[in-house]
């Protein structure tokens, strides 16, 4: 399980953490939850497993090529650009539309 779940996410594509988008959030929870139980309860079967995360893996390949085809799609799984910080200078509105503190 841990080296199909290592493939599946080394197709998923390369970024960080702290990069992670809703969708791609959603897509490692996923993920987790899916390669966790068969490796936790026996009566789950490997295969079962094998094949629910090829298909989350499938899902988020189709949502990101759809979004890369659709402003609209792409903006409400993304979201819009915030600018927190203009010339040095923390924007402070822009933080509380963000939800974030100092």
């Amino acid at each position: 399980m841990f080296l199909w779940l290592v493939f599946l996410l080394r197709m998923t594509g390369k970024r960080g953490l702290s990069q992670l988008s809703p969708l791609e959030l959603a897509i490692v929870i996923a993920l987790g939850s899916a390669a966790g139980d068969p490796m936790l309860y026996t009566e789950v079967p490997v295969l079962l497993a094998v094949l629910v995360l090829t298909a989350v893996v499938a899902l988020q390949r189709g949502v990101s090529w759809w979004m890369i085809r659709s402003r609209r799609l792409e903006t409400f799984v993304d979201g819009v650009p915030v600018e927190l910080v203009r010339d040095g200078v923390i924007v402070d509105g822009s933080l509380r539309r963000a939800r974030l503190s100092r």
